[in-house]
Parts: structure tokens; sequence; C-alpha cells
């Protein structure tokens, strides 16, 4: 061991080289999340991304991630040849849409749509470049694994929908779709030559004269070599590489060199620089994920893994350059003042009326030098000073609103700084100070949280119940299960109870059960522009009358609507019940499944205790922090199983109620549900009771934005599609015996 720390620089040269290959794969995932130069990246449709969501396929040099329906198109205009090329990695649930003309593009206006194009835009508006030709009609080679299997077809899209082309032949062998696939397309005046691999089929059809588009679905699809009109899109260059891993390892071969100069052992050296190591741990970690679980949207998740190893690695090196000084010069006085002045530039800047914190912030250091002359330590009394100035630039550093953050940061760090001179030296009253430092840095950090971003997002009230650009419209679930527990009807839907169940009559009942997309969505304010309401009119017959009862929550999951069937089977009465469910279940990120959670939270809602507790930000951060351990898998709030325990337990209560079951579709594909639409096939299949209807499916032939107006809710015809097969299957039910 002796022989390793006297050859430090083996150490720092591998360490630095860590950190090279982490700046380097910071670069990448920049790279790939930004459109290849000369093309543009469409908006997703959908409030917000979740990462979890997207898979965990990491993109590799060159390739440009596609990701919840975000498109990419090319904006430079093209002599003679049309032809479009790439390679394409689709995971598992993935799709990529090839469009070698993209489709008109429409907006809902109402109940109609608009092709936008035509629409007189704001004066001086740039023209969009899917709007430049003259057709209505839109071509393209969709790919996709959505079911884990592959699937190729070739579609044509107009203002009437979208239709399958046939072509004059077919693919000897399907492709698995389980490596990177090429895929060239050629366009012609009538027909359209496709090449996937080292196979080609041509397709008879008039191709139009829009530009190419290039649109992936749920999960995240990686293209490379990508290529329009003989143009080559530029990749990242190899010598960023070698860039990085230089830097890397001359910055921290010449701090340990500087070190050295200084004074310090190679031990030192060796030990501070540790942390480095750990990046190539840290750097598999998935860093978007990793941020939502945090709550933590003021970093980067490019750098978070250069961060989190690089921010200790410093941390360890100043505080032992700051001790070691400590030991051979007087000349404290010129450290304080540095850190005096970096403390003032930074607070001036980071806030308004930062003069006033700044101010403060030195008013504390010098409360910290007095305590520190006092205890006879004139040549130390610049560590707390030191750590003071880095806690208050440290919260400015994490979106501080206001300076007061600042001020607290400081007195955190000071605190910290004389906790370990306090420990470090005899100093009087030991216990007392110790004691007094420890409880004044935990206060003085929860107050200086909750004056920065970070401690908004993780309040459990406030900013979690507003729109987020990363965590999109969040409610918490102990919010809606305050609104369960609390079981008030409302007027609509929105506010976690259904409406009032109606009093019985001559009509058959018919009671429809599901989330927002039933009933609550926050698109909507009308509960006769959902389907349950368009089922009963197309149900309305003399002989026959039927009532469809609304029952839809916005948030609600088969949790849910469970426990609801329980308390009010006597008041349902359903002749008829429907579930159009699975988005909510599936695709909602909880700490633990609600099954587990609702009786936590019950405990907790029940004792003061952890009702404070819940409200103090350092609780909460670490709460997060444990939540990140978990796998994505493990954060469902209802796992399949327990969907299908929830579904069989409604069957127990309504034993002989016919229940329809209704897939839940997802634009742009309904892949991520085929594991629970498949367990209510075989409810379906197992109970004489039970049916089960594709409506995803259906909802996934149509253009997405014709039914979706975003990644679930539905537009007046998505509603009217469901109504459609809900009715059909009524009426065929009603007719057995």
């Amino acid at each position: 061991m002796t022989g390793l720390f006297e050859r430090w620089w083996i150490i720092t040269t591998i360490a630095g080289a860590i950190l090279g290959w982490g700046l380097w794969l910071g670069l990448v995932q920049e790279f790939a999340d930004n459109p290849p130069t000369g093309w543009e990246r469409e908006q997703s449709p959908v409030p917000y991304r979740e990462s979890a969501l997207q898979g965990s396929e990491q993109p590799t040099v060159g390739e440009w991630g596609l990701d919840f329906y975000r498109a990419i198109y090319p904006t430079f205009p093209t002599q003679g040849s049309k032809s479009l090329s790439f390679k394409a990695r689709i995971p598992k649930e993935g799709m990529l849409e090839a469009w070698i003309s993209s489709p008109p593009i429409r907006k809902r206006m109402g109940d109609r749509w608009m092709d936008i194009c035509t629409m007189r835009g704001p004066v001086g508006q740039k023209t969009d470049p899917r709007c430049i030709g003259k057709s209505d009609i839109g071509v393209a080679v969709i790919l996709s694994r959505l079911s884990g299997q592959a699937f190729f077809s070739v579609i044509q899209e107009d203002a009437s929908g979208r239709q399958v082309i046939s072509c004059n032949n077919r693919l000897e062998t399907t492709p698995t779709l389980e490596e990177a696939i090429s895929v060239h397309l050629e366009p012609t005046r009538s027909t359209l030559s496709v090449q996937i691999n080292q196979q080609t089929i041509q397709c008879d059809t008039d191709v139009g004269d829009r530009i190419p588009m290039l649109r992936s679905g749920l999960r995240k699809t990686l293209i490379s070599d990508l290529s329009y009109g003989g143009i080559t899109a530029t990749s990242l260059p190899q010598w960023r590489l070698w860039a990085c891993m230089l830097s890397g390892i001359l910055t921290v071969t010449g701090i340990g060199l500087l070190e050295r100069k200084h004074g310090s052992r190679g031990r030192s050296v060796v030990l501070t620089t540790l942390p480095l190591l750990l990046g190539l741990w840290v750097q598999q970690w998935d860093s978007k994920v990793l941020i939502e679980d945090l709550r933590a949207a003021w970093l980067s998740p490019y750098w978070l893994a250069t961060i989190l190893i690089l921010t200790p690695t410093l941390w360890l090196k100043g505080l032992t350059a700051t001790w070691r000084e400590t030991h051979r010069s007087t000349a404290a006085h010129r450290t304080i003042l540095v850190a005096c002045c970096i403390m003032t530039i930074g607070v001036l800047l980071g806030h308004d009326n930062g003069w006033i914190g700044a101010l403060a912030c030195l008013g504390v250091q010098g409360i910290a030098l007095v305590i520190c002359r006092w205890w006879k330590l004139p040549y130390s009394a610049h560590i707390p000073v030191l750590l003071g100035t880095l806690g208050g630039l440290g919260l400015v550093a994490v979106d501080s609103f206001h300076w007061a953050g600042s001020l607290w940061g400081t007195v955190g760090g000071i605190s910290f700084g004389l906790l370990l001179l306090a420990n470090r030296f005899v100093v009087p009253r030991f216990n007392l100070w110790s004691l007094l430092l420890m409880g004044l840095m935990l206060v003085s950090s929860e107050i200086a949280l909750r004056a920065t971003k970070a401690g908004l997002q993780w309040s459990n009230k406030g900013a979690n119940t507003e729109h987020n650009e990363i965590f999109g419209w969040v409610r918490q679930a102990n919010e809606s299960f305050e609104l369960f527990e609390k079981g008030q009807h409302t007027q609509y839907p929105d506010k976690g109870f259904p409406v009032a169940i109606t009093a019985g009559n001559h009509k058959k009942r018919i009671v429809s059960f599901g989330g927002s997309t039933t009933g609550g969505a926050f698109q909507n304010d009308n509960l006769d522009e959902f389907y349950p309401a368009l089922m009963e009119r197309k149900l309305r017959n003399p002989q026959q009358p039927f009532e469809v009862l609304n029952q839809g929550v916005g948030g609600w999951t088969t949790w849910h609507i469970e426990a609801y069937a329980q308390q009010k089977a006597s008041q349902l009465k359903p002749d008829i019940i429907t579930l159009y469910v699975g988005h909510n279940d599936i695709l909602t990120s909880v700490p633990l499944p609600y099954k587990e959670l609702y009786p936590l939270w019950q405990r907790q809602s029940s004792s003061q205790w952890s009702q404070t507790l819940s409200s103090i930000r350092l609780y909460q951060a670490t709460k997060y922090l444990l939540v990140s351990l978990k796998g994505a898998e493990q954060k469902v709030a209802v796992p399949i199983e327990d969907a299908k325990e929830n579904i069989e337990s409604i069957i127990a209560t309504f034993p002989n109620t016919p229940i329809i079951l209704g897939s839940e579709g997802l634009s742009p594909d309904p892949g991520i549900l085929f594991g629970y639409n498949q367990m209510m096939r075989e409810l379906a299949a197992k109970y004489d009771t039970v049916y089960y209807i594709e409506t995803a499916e259906a909802l996934s032939k149509q253009p997405p934005h014709e039914v979706f107006l975003d990644d679930c809710h539905l537009t007046t015809y998505g509603h009217q599609i469901v109504a459609n097969l809900f009715a059909e299957t009524i009426l065929e039910v009603s007719k057995q015996p």
C-alpha cells in the first residue's frame, strides 16, 4: 500500500481518465437529445415526458434519440434525389415511423381538425418546413416491437385517415429488430422502394412532395447514419473523446502535482482522489430517471454523474489543503479575504437586493472568526469561513430564489466548520458546543432549502400540484388519498371522487369506471364530451332503455375502483359494468404500490408526528433518495398482479353482472400496456360474465392527432370510437339470456 501511495500519479491518471470518460458520456447524451444539424425537432403533444417510460437504452457515439413522439425533420432544401437512409435501434415495446413524405399537420379546433398549413399565422412567423409542398397525403414505413415481436408495414395517411399500402412483393424474412437495422427509402413519381437491411420491396403509391419525418413511440428509439437527399447528418467528432480524456488526466494529475508541491503526502493525494474512481459505477446510472426520482429539476442529466464524483473530490482536497495550511502558515487572513470576496460577489450577482444578503453573510462569517479567537485558534479560523462560503454559494447553485437562502447556507457551512474544529481541538464546554452546532447546522440547512427551488420540489404540497416541465401535472398520492377517504361526490370528477349516484329507475343501468379518460380530464370540462355519454346516446332504444352512470375519476386506478365498488355496491346496482383502465395503473410512478402505500398513509395521517416530519425538507430529500435506489419496475402504482386481484374482487362483488374490460389507448402506441391487456384477455377467458374489447388497438389504427389530445386523453372522435365499441358489446351482451 505504501508503494501505491508513492506512485500516486498512477491513481490520478486512472481517476482523470474516468473523469474524462464521464465528460464524454455527457457530450454523447447531450448530442443525442438534440436534433442533427440541419434538422428540427417537433414538440411532443404530451404535457411532460417521464424518463422511466422511455426505456433504458443509452445512446452511443453518433446516435440521436427519438422519444415520446418527438419527431425530427430536415429544414434544408435538396436538389434531385429525395432518398432517406438511416440505421435504427428499436427497443422492445418500441416503434418507429419513417415518413418519406410527412402527413398534413392538423390542429384541433373544437370538434374539427384544421390544416394549420392553410391557416394564416402571425406576421413574420417562419413557415413550418413540413408545410412546403402541395400534396395532402403522407407515406410512411412503420417498424415496431409493440408486442415484443417485429412488425413491418407501409401506410398512407390523408384527410380520411390511415390505410395500409399493398406492395408488389414481400420481405422474405421479417427483420428481428433486436439489433440495429438499415433502412433506405427511395421514392419515385408513383412508387416507393423500401430496403430493409439487404431486402427490397416495391410499393405502388403517390409519395407526395412533402419533406420526410422520423417519429418514435413511447420508448426511445436511437437513430444513426442519417442521410436525406444525399446530405449526411454530421456526427459527434471522435477527437472530442480524446480531448475529454486528456483534459481529465491533465487536470487531476495537475492538481496532484500542486498538492505535492505544497507539502501534501502521496497518501493524501490518493485518498482524496478516491471518489473519482467511483465514476465507473456512477456513470451506469440513468441520470434522467434519478433526477426525476430525486425531484431535482435544477440538475443537468448530462453532467450529473460528473458532478456526483467531482464535488466530493474537490471538497476533500479543499478541506485537506485548508487543514494543511493551518499548520504551516500564519497568513490565514488572506484566505479569509478571498473567501469573503467570493461570497460577496456570488450573492450580489445571484439575487435581487443581494447586497443585504452579502452584508448578512459577512456578518455571520465575522461571528465565526470571533468564536475561533475565543477558542484561541487563530490559525484555523478560516476553515469555517471557507465552508460557510461554500454553503452560501452552493445555495445559489441550486436555484436559491432569495438572499436568505444563501445566508442560511452560510450559517450551515460555518456551523459544520466550527463543529470540525471543536472536535479537532480541545475547546471549553466541548459537549455543549457540539450539540449546539449540530442543531444549528440541521436547522439552518432546513431553512436554507425552503428558499430554493429544491425546497419547493421537496415540499409535500405547493409546487407539486402545479405543472412542471420535468415532472408534469403532479398530484401527490397523499392528496389523492385524502380526497378518496373524504368521499364527497363532485359536480365534475377531477377532485378525487366521482359524481353522485343517481336514483334507480326502470332503465338498464351501465356503470362506467375509469380514470381521467372516462371522466375528469383537465382538457375537458363537460362529462357530455366523454365516451360514457356518447355511449348512452348510441344505446337509445325505446324497447330497452339504458342509462349510463359515469363513475370515472381523474387519477383513479383499479385500486380506487375496487375499493369504491365495495363501498357503494348497494347504491350502484349495475346491470352492466365497463372498465377502461391501464394507464394510471402502470404509468403512475409512486414509492410503493397503492396497496402498500395507502395503509402506510393512513397510519401517518393519523399521527401528528408523521405529519410534522413530512413537512421537513431534509426528511423529504432523504425519502426521495431512498426511492431513487429502487428500479422503475418497482415504482408502479398498481402492478399487473395487483390489478388482476382488484378486477377479480369487482367480479366477486357483482357475480352475475356482465363486466366489459376495455384496453386503454395510448399515443402513439399501446405497446407498454401489452402485458396488462393480456391479463384482461385471460380474465375474459376465465369468467363467463367478463368480456374484453380491444379499444386500444382500434385507436392505434387511426392517426394519433385524430383520436388523442396528448398521450392518453381522447378527442371527440376518439371518444366516439370507444363509445361505439363498448355499445356494440353491450348490445350483444344484453341479448344473452
